[in-house]
């Protein structure tokens, strides 16, 4: 926040000297956690929350739906690419409140959002409890970064949304099928 803070003229000098304190957010919530936990229950307690992290039970489909979502966005903007848009075809990473980005855009990027969760969801369900994997796909939704391309672009948002959604909806769609078919016996459309 305080980078952001400086970016709109709330606090003095340049943003990125402030960048560091990103690490604090970023980090910072991790290294509460295994605090509280070894203090609440020892090193079998840190050990536990740590787990799932270090668990690889995914199988190779959850890995490659860990990278779909980057592998489609570059390939809908190099197709883009081809039918006159310009502009790049991968992005860095940035932080979305950072880049000045509208408020109008804040629908789309909870339609983005909720369909990454829902892929995330399904990928630490498949992969029976693999936050590795998860931890994967949330790093490869950010290997070509759609929102580095904002303000000014707004089609590589719209291309990752329109992605993250379709296939948010395909696995609540998959899930609900299944739920249908372990309550009645057999499956439904």
């Amino acid at each position: 926040m305080p980078g952001v803070l400086a970016q709109r003229g709330l606090l003095p000098g340049n943003p990125n000297a402030y960048l560091p304190f990103a690490g604090l957010g970023i980090f910072g919530p991790c290294v509460a956690a295994i605090i509280l936990s070894r203090r609440a229950g020892g090193a079998a307690a840190v050990k536990e929350l740590i787990a799932p992290v270090l668990h690889g039970r995914g199988s190779l489909r959850w890995a490659v739906a860990a990278v779909l979502p980057a592998v489609l966005l570059t390939a809908a903007l190099y197709a883009l690419s081809f039918a006159g848009r310009r502009g790049p075809v991968t992005y860095d990473i940035p932080m979305f409140i950072g880049q000045g980005i509208s408020l109008s855009l804040l629908p789309v990027m909870l339609l983005f959002f909720t369909g990454g969760s829902l892929l995330f969801a399904a990928i630490y369900n498949g992969t029976r409890g693999s936050l590795l994997v998860v931890i994967l796909a949330h790093w490869c939704a950010h290997l070509n970064n759609s929102h580095r391309a904002l303000p000014s672009d707004v089609v590589p948002l719209l291309a990752h949304t329109i992605i993250y959604a379709a296939l948010g909806l395909f696995v609540m769609r998959r899930a609900i099928g299944q739920v249908r078919t372990k309550t009645t016996g057999s499956p439904q459309s």
